[in-house]
C-alpha cells in the first residue's frame, strides 16, 4: 500500500489572520490559474493546515482583481414608476415613442426599414416604411405620420443618429417666427440614456411583436415596396386590435384595444380580398437545414402498410415528388374548401382505407401499385455474386 507524504500526514498549522498566510494563499491562487475555493483548499491541505481555511481563502479570492473582473455582477435597482406623460389624459399619439426595425430585403435587391410610432398612453402603433436610415428619410416619414395621425407634443426615442439629427434640425428652426404666424407648438424631444434600451421598453416590446409576426408571415419572401407596405398596414391593424386589458372567462365585457381609440368603424377584415389567392393543403418537410429553409410540399398520396396504417407519404415539392415518413412532416393546417383536415388524415389511427389507397400486394414494393406500368423499358434480371436473384425496386414514373 502506498504511504502518504510526510507533509500530508503532519501538516504545518498556520493561523488565518496573518498577512504572510494571506500572501501565500494569493500566490497559490495565481499559480493554479485562479482556481476556486474548493480546489485551492484541497491543494493547500497537502502541506498546510490553515485554521478556518474556507473563510480566509474565500476572503483572499475576493480581493483578486482578475477574478473580480470576470465574476463581478451589475447592481440591481428597483424599477421606476411610470412617467407622468404616460398616465395623464391626452389624445392618441400626443405622447409617443419611435424606433426602427430592419432591414427588410426587397425584390430588386434594395433594403427597407420599418419606422414604428407607438402611443405611450393608449399603446396604439403606426408603421411607416423607409428605404434609408438617413435623417432626411426619417423626417419624410415623420411628415407622413403627422399628416395622418396629428402632431405629437412629446417624442421619446433612443440615441440613434437619425433621431439626433432630426432634433438638431428642429432646434435650428426660428420658433419665434413660427409662433407669430401659426399656433403650432414646439415638439419636445426626449432621449433615453445611452446603452439602456430597457428605458424604452414600451416601444421595444412592440418591435419584438412586429418582428415575430413578420418572421412568420414573410419567411424568405422578397416583396416589392408596395407589397411590403400593404403587409405592414395589415400587421399594424392586427397589433392595434390586441387587447390591452385582462380578459376574464366569467364576465362578458369587451376588452379595450388600441383600435377603439383610433377609429369608429371596428370592422377591419378583408375576407373578399383574401379569397383572391387560393390556398392548398401544405406540409413542412423536415431536412438538415434550418427550419426557415425547410421546403414546403403537398401530400399527393398516402401509402398504407400491411396493418392498414399509413407511415409513408408521397410529397410534391418544387423539386419534384419525394417519399417521406410521416414523422418528417409538419402539417401547417392550411386547407382549401375541397380538401379535408390534413392533420386528421396523417395522424389518425387509420388514415386511409384500402378502397381509397390502392396498395400493391407485393410486400417488397414501397410505392402504391396503380395498375400502370411504371417503367417504359424492361429491367434486366440481376444476380448477386452468390447466385441470388436481386429484385430491383419499382420506382415512380416521374
Amino acid at each position: 500500500m502506498r504511504k502518504d507524504f510526510e507533509n500530508f500526514r503532519y501538516p504545518i498549522v498556520l493561523p488565518s489572520d496573518h498577512i504572510v498566510v494571506q500572501k501565500m494563499i494569493m500566490h497559490k491562487h495565481k499559480t493554479l490559474s485562479h482556481c476556486g475555493v474548493q480546489t485551492l483548499m484541497s491543494i493547500l491541505r497537502e502541506e498546510f493546515w490553515i485554521l478556518k481555511s474556507r473563510r480566509i481563502i474565500r476572503k483572499v479570492i475576493k480581493t483578486c482583481t482578475i477574478c473580480r473582473r470576470f465574476e463581478a455582477k451589475h447592481p440591481e435597482v428597483q424599477a421606476a414608476p411610470l412617467h407622468e406623460d404616460r398616465l395623464r389624459d391626452s389624445a392618441t399619439f400626443e405622447t409617443m415613442g419611435i424606433d426602427l426595425a430592419g432591414p427588410l430585403y426587397l425584390r430588386d435587391g434594395s433594403k427597407a426599414w420599418v419606422v414604428l410610432y407607438t402611443c405611450a398612453v393608449y399603446r396604439a402603433v403606426h408603421l411607416e416604411l423607409v428605404t434609408s436610415l438617413t435623417t432626411d428619410k426619417f423626417l419624410l416619414s415623420l411628415r407622413r405620420f403627422i399628416a395622418r395621425r396629428g402632431r405629437p407634443s412629446i417624442i421619446y426615442t433612443d440615441n440613434g443618429s437619425n433621431f439626433k439629427g432630426s432634433n438638431q434640425a428642429l432646434n435650428k428652426v426660428d420658433w419665434n417666427k413660427i409662433n407669430d404666424d401659426t399656433s403650432v407648438s414646439r415638439i419636445q424631444w426626449e432621449f433615453i440614456p445611452p446603452s439602456s434600451p430597457w428605458w424604452g421598453g414600451f416601444w421595444e416590446r412592440l418591435i419584438g411583436l412586429l418582428k415575430t409576426i413578420l418572421r412568420k408571415v414573410l419567411g424568405k419572401a422578397f416583396l416589392m415596396y408596395e407589397e411590403l407596405s400593404a403587409i405592414l398596414y395589415d400587421r399594424e391593424n392586427i397589433i392595434n386590435s390586441r387587447p390591452i386589458t385582462y380578459i376574464s372567462e366569467d364576465l362578458e365585457l369587451e376588452p379595450l384595444t388600441p383600435a377603439m381609440f383610433l377609429r369608429d368603424i371596428q370592422e377591419s377584415g378583408i375576407p373578399d380580398l383574401d379569397q383572391i389567392d387560393s390556398t392548398r393543403d401544405v406540409v413542412l418537410v423536415e431536412s438538415t437545414a434550418k427550419r426557415i429553409n425547410w421546403p414546403l410540399g403537398k401530400v399527393v398520396q398516402l401509402i398504407e402498410g400491411k396493418d392498414g396504417v399509413v407511415r409513408l407519404v408521397k410529397i410534391r415539392t418544387k423539386q419534384g415528388d419525394i417519399l417521406r415518413p410521416i414523422q418528417r412532416l409538419y402539417p401547417l393546417e392550411v386547407s382549401s374548401p375541397n380538401d379535408g383536415d390534413l392533420r386528421k388524415l396523417i395522424e389518425g389511427p387509420r388514415i386511409c382505407e384500402k378502397s381509397e389507397c390502392n396498395i400493391s400486394n407485393n410486400p417488397s414494393s414501397l410505392v402504391p401499385d396503380t395498375g400502370e406500368e411504371l417503367s417504359p423499358t424492361s429491367v434486366p434480371q440481376r444476380v448477386s455474386r452468390y447466385g441470388r436473384t436481386l429484385r430491383v425496386p419499382r420506382r415512380l414514373d416521374l
